[in-house]
């Protein structure tokens, strides 16, 4: 069966753990991260906090590089120069495009993980 994905190279993922059932696990850790990446996410945007985005930027960089979610990294990437170049005029629609790109993550991974835990059980 041919899995799909918008958000993640998933020919890259088998390509870099050698594994498409590993997938599942790591989409299913991340799934799990983002209520709370999304509470601090809000929590330091709200209050500006740089440092506090900064870090969480970096660590879910780390996370979407992990399930092969290069564009998703990418965006995340410049979300953090945003915070170091145009803080004060950038970072509002930075803000709202990132918690679509978390919206969308979601969307897409639970059916993901769903098909593949099928698929492998099958």
């Amino acid at each position: 069966m041919r899995h799909r994905s918008p958000c993640i190279d998933i020919a890259d993922f088998v390509r870099y753990s050698g594994d498409l059932a590993l997938l599942s696990q790591v989409c299913e850790a991340f799934l799990e991260q983002l209520p709370p990446w999304r509470l601090a996410f809000d929590e330091a945007s709200g209050a500006g906090d740089r440092f506090a985005l900064g870090k969480l930027l970096h660590k879910m960089k780390g996370s979407c590089y992990a399930v092969s979610a290069h564009g998703v990294a990418r965006t995340l990437e410049e979300a953090e120069q945003t915070l170091t170049t145009d803080f004060l005029d950038g970072w509002a629609s930075k803000a709202a495009g990132l918690d679509a790109f978390m919206s969308r993550m979601e969307l897409e991974m639970g059916p993901l993980t769903r098909r593949l835990e099928n698929s492998a059980v099958s």
